[in-house]
């Protein structure tokens, strides 16, 4: 059934729509970050996400990034670099920003070899 009042009913009560087009999974994955900062000269930096999604993900850093800023992230993991864009960033205590993140397309390949939920077979040999 089609609503097309829905966005407009949830902003007058107060409601903010998810505008995730996949599931996010809470999970640490380590990353490397380049970018150039709003007022300094470019900067790369170590860090790990909060959680993620085929199309991006939520992550910390210590240099201060814009909403329209454009990242390079590597995934520790398997090696894999994409570009991002920030889509919001929030300060967070005590120093340091919150990120919202996505990638250009979506890019369930740049999650690849993290196992979430799956049990390791633990079988002994006797």
């Amino acid at each position: 059934m089609i609503r097309p009042f829905q966005g407009l009913r949830n902003a007058v009560l107060g409601r903010r729509a998810d505008r995730r087009l996949t599931r996010r999974v809470q999970v640490q994955i380590p990353l490397s970050v380049q970018g150039q900062g709003p007022r300094t000269a470019s900067f790369s930096e170590d860090t790990r996400t909060i959680s993620i999604n085929a199309d991006g993900g939520l992550m910390s850093l210590l240099m201060p990034v814009l909403p329209g800023q454009r990242l390079l992230v590597t995934n520790h993991g398997n090696e894999r670099t994409e570009e991002a864009l920030v889509v919001w960033a929030k300060p967070r205590s005590p120093s340091g920003m919150n990120i919202g993140f996505r990638f250009s397309s979506a890019t369930p390949q740049f999650w690849a070899n993290l196992e979430i939920g799956k049990k390791r077979d633990v079988r002994r040999s006797v």
